[in-house]
């Protein structure tokens, strides 16, 4: 699982990880079912308690503040955090297009997890290629 393997072991910070991609699905307002669809492939209840897979589960019609998972995550290592971004876009674009509050927040995450401007290019054009070869979820991807 690729959450556990960047060390979020902790139980808040993988309801936190999986909270924000709640939380930018519904930026707009609605989870569609492309974003809710790539969201459950990355989500992993495994080793979770029935309390936490409830708190996931609520997220699907109460996603959490996204600023709040991000602070949650923002000093985790590069790997965490490139990961985090790497599925935030590909939900973002889930729809194949970014609304202005889409932008918004990718730019919110963008600062929040300390991702400079080269960085963040390269991690959109891994996630566009990623896309265009048909790839549904980056769970199996080695970043």
């Amino acid at each position: 699982d690729l959450v556990r393997s960047r060390g979020l072991g902790d139980v808040y910070k993988r309801q936190a990880y999986y909270g924000a991609l709640y939380a930018i699905a519904n930026v707009d307002g609605v989870i569609d079912s492309r974003e809710l669809s790539l969201i459950e492939q990355i989500v992993n209840f495994h080793g979770l308690s029935a309390a936490a897979q409830s708190q996931l589960t609520s997220y699907r019609y109460q996603p959490p503040v996204l600023s709040d998972c991000l602070a949650v995550l923002a000093e985790a290592d590069e790997s965490l955090r490139f990961g985090l971004m790497t599925h935030l876009l590909d939900t973002s674009w889930a729809n194949d297009e970014l609304d202005p509050l889409e932008e918004a927040a990718i730019a919110l995450a963008q600062r929040a997890l300390e991702i400079d401007d080269r960085e963040m290019e390269s991690i959109k054009t891994f996630v566009q290629e990623m896309r265009t070869l048909g790839h549904q979820s980056f769970e199996q991807v080695q970043l």
